[in-house]
């Protein structure tokens, strides 16, 4: 799994060569756990989401939408790329898409805020997008505060010596043009 771009929830889909039994699990509302890799290997959580679909698709056929969708051009050059990476146009893996939950299971939904400057609680500066209208850094929900990326480290450990400690609430800033 494409591990940063589930974390800070700009992936919404996956695709995975699964037996049909095991994507049978898949159905739309069915709760699963993002992890960083398998448990036996070491594999973390991450955050819980919700399937919307799963079904079988030609990688020949996916779309840009979908590729941007899968960590897109953050990991890969193309989508070109990631389907030869994948195995080839004519492989047909299951493709999963999801919503990504809370803690307590509810959508987690971009704070829009309406002026275009966004600046770090900490250095106070703006680190501009790591794509189109998305900031690079993330809102914490718990403290109330617009982290970037670079003050995350800072963050956390300020954060472990409040009552929010080992609560984990980020979500994605998206800007809003008025």
């Amino acid at each position: 799994m494409t591990v940063e771009a589930f974390t800070d929830c700009t992936k919404t889909e996956t695709r995975r060569f699964w037996t049909v039994s095991h994507a049978k699990k898949f159905k739309p509302g069915t709760l699963f756990m993002g992890i960083t890799k398998d448990f036996r290997a070491g594999g973390q959580r991450i955050h819980p989401a919700k399937v919307v679909f799963c079904h079988k698709e030609r990688l020949g056929d996916m779309t840009e939408e979908s590729f941007l969708r899968e960590g897109g051009t953050r990991y890969w050059s193309s989508r070109e790329d990631y389907i030869q990476a994948m195995g080839g146009d004519n492989l047909e893996p299951f493709v999963i898409r999801f919503e990504h939950l809370s803690a307590k299971h509810e959508p987690v939904t971009t704070d829009l805020f309406p002026e275009w400057q966004i600046n770090c609680y900490y250095c106070g500066e703006d680190p501009g997008e790591t794509r189109p209208y998305i900031w690079n850094g993330f809102f914490d929900k718990d403290m109330k505060v617009n982290v970037c990326w670079n003050c995350a480290v800072k963050h956390y450990i300020k954060k472990q010596q409040t009552e929010f400690a080992n609560m984990y609430s980020e979500v994605p800033v998206m800007r809003q043009f008025s």
